[in-house]
Parts: C-alpha cells; structure tokens; sequence
C-alpha cells in the first residue's frame, strides 16, 4: 500500500461522505493543531514522568485521537463533560501538592515539564481552533480545561523534580 495518494496536491481534501474542503478550512486547522497537541504529549512521554501524570497523559492522548474522529463524522461517543470533570478532579489532586501560585511563571524547569508547557499552549491553540468549528462544541471545555491540566503538570513534575 502506497503512503501517498496525490489526492490532495490541489489544496483540498476529503471528509467521510465524499465532501472535499480546502486545506485551509477551519476543521482541518482545528484537526492539525489537535493532532500536533497529541505529537507533543508523545514527546512528553518519552521522558519519566509522575505515575498521575503519565497515567492522565496517556488517557488524553487516546481522547484527542478519538476527538479528532469524533470532529470529523460529526458524532462523538465521548462523554466530555465526564472527561472535563476528570481533569478538574486531577488538577485539584495536583495542585493539593503544590504551593500557592504567588507569580507568574516562564516556562520551561525538567525537560518533561518544558515539553508540557509545549503542549499548553497548543492546546490553547486548539481551543481557539474549535470555536469556528461547530462539529467541536461539546470539545470546547475539554480543551480549556486540559492546557490548566497541563500547566499544573508541569508544575506538578517541576516540583517533583525540585526544579
């Protein structure tokens, strides 16, 4: 099986059902960023981690491939709210561990915690991705509340690394 099919060396690109759409069409940048998100939670992984947190980053990252998915076939078998509250309940257990926040923080500490704070801001990409793509309202909290998920990691993970 050939990787390419030149299909899409026009600038378009096809959806499930037959439609094509430019490349530049919101979904697509929507899907990009959600897929690069996911790319920078692997790099992430490569590095050890705290069990809560490589636990939570492996759950997002089977989520986002399964957003991606869900944005496309305009359905979702994901209970998202669910799935935000989760994250809710995890930000709390780390930030329990954590001192209070007094300052801004630059990013950056362990090099697991920089790749976090990598994957924050593309998450806040994505977030402001999806607001021009109908297909991903019920996503929207999820994103929001998982680049706050990902800033309490890497302080979670800097703290453990006493950086």
């Amino acid at each position: 099986m050939k990787i390419y099919t030149r299909a899409g060396d026009e600038g378009l690109t096809g959806l499930p059902g037959g439609q094509r759409l430019g490349k530049d069409a919101p979904i697509f940048d929507l899907l990009g960023t959600i897929d690069e998100l996911n790319s920078s939670l692997g790099v992430t992984l490569t590095h050890p981690l705290p069990p809560l947190v490589e636990t939570g980053l492996n759950r997002v990252q089977s989520l986002l491939f399964d957003a991606g998915a869900a944005i496309v076939q305009r359905a979702s078998q994901i209970d998202w709210k669910a799935e935000t509250e989760a994250l809710e309940g995890e930000i709390d257990t780390m930030a329990e561990a954590l001192p209070p926040l007094r300052n801004f923080i630059l990013p950056g500490g362990s090099p697991p915690a920089a790749w976090l704070h990598v994957a924050r801001s593309v998450a806040r990409r994505a977030e402001r991705s999806a607001t021009a793509v109908a297909e991903s309202a019920e996503l929207r909290p999820f994103l929001n509340r998982l680049s706050d998920w990902l800033f309490c990691a890497a302080r979670f993970v800097n703290a453990e690394a006493r950086r």
